[in-house]
């Protein structure tokens, strides 16, 4: 894989990684952190080929913006756990984690009142169940309606 900066397909990974890193800390990424999401990119793929339906459809739905990357990753973490979105979205995670600028945003911990902590966890519990509900509306038809295709192009 070219990684250089006239690379369309480095690019392209490039303008994924920032849609990542903004959903995963609502920041946008440094240079260590696009470069290492680029040349990372043969260990998220390890074993996608061939892209399964559902994982194009997730990746395809997720990449088009943060709102539908907040469905797609909900569907994902429920049906679809080992898609190539989850692993693309972990590799970001490791990646920042493991990066000088973000590793903060993970290793330091929020000191809180109890209250305080509860109300986080369940408006993070509402938020995901929203995210659910909307992918079964936007992701689970896309998928349905692609597998009927695919079986009509077969016979």
């Amino acid at each position: 894989m070219r990684t250089g900066a006239s690379s369309p397909e480095a690019d392209g990974l490039r303008n994924e990684c920032r849609l990542f890193t903004r959903y995963l800390l609502r920041q946008d990424p440094d240079s260590y952190v696009l470069d290492c999401y680029v040349s990372l990119q043969p260990a998220a793929l390890e074993g996608a080929s061939p892209l399964a339906l559902p994982d194009a459809v997730l990746l395809e739905t997720g990449t088009s913006g943060l709102f539908r990357l907040r469905i797609a990753d909900a569907y994902a973490r429920v049906f679809r756990p080992r898609c190539l979105l989850r692993r693309k979205l972990i590799l970001t995670f490791a990646i920042l984690e493991n990066s000088g600028r973000f590793h903060s945003c993970f290793t330091s911990g929020v000191s809180s009142s109890y209250p305080s902590a509860l109300i986080r966890i369940a408006a993070s519990m509402i938020g995901f169940g929203l995210a659910l509900t909307a992918s079964l509306f936007v992701v689970a038809p896309r998928i349905v309606l692609g597998a009927r295709r695919s079986k009509r192009g077969r016979a």
